[in-house]
């Protein structure tokens, strides 16, 4: 039971830590969290986008970020399943880049020791 708490904490760490990045704008600590193969898809409004997170990184570091709009973030795991390997967290997000609430889903693979995201699925309505 140890070591799941261990694997819960390390998780959060994690998605701590991108949110952090993104409200941030930090591009460089945002693709450290990132498995190098890693995946997003998703809805952005109607267009559904789907590949690398490279255009995310892209976008992070062009628009203003929410610290430079004082947007006010609030962030609620609404599931988050952890084993020794792998891990999955579904979360809301309002605020984020003023009043949009988005939908996040996040699968982790913990892969020589270290936890990375491996996709990212969104839903960011019209």
């Amino acid at each position: 039971m140890k070591s799941k708490l261990v694997e819960t904490e390390a998780v959060m760490k994690l998605m701590n830590a991108y949110y952090s990045s993104v409200y941030a704008a930090d591009t460089e600590s945002l693709r450290e969290l990132f498995h190098e193969k890693a995946v997003m898809f998703g809805f952005s409004g109607k267009v559904f986008l789907f590949g690398t997170p490279e255009p995310f990184f892209s976008a992070v570091a062009k628009e203003p970020s929410p610290i430079d709009i004082a947007a006010e973030c609030t962030t609620v795991i609404t599931e988050l399943n952890v084993t020794e390997r792998d891990a999955d967290a579904s979360l809301l997000v309002s605020g984020f880049y003023g009043d949009v609430t988005v939908e996040d889903k996040f699968d982790f693979i913990k892969e020589n020791g270290d936890w990375k995201i491996i996709c990212k699925t969104f839903s960011v309505p019209d």
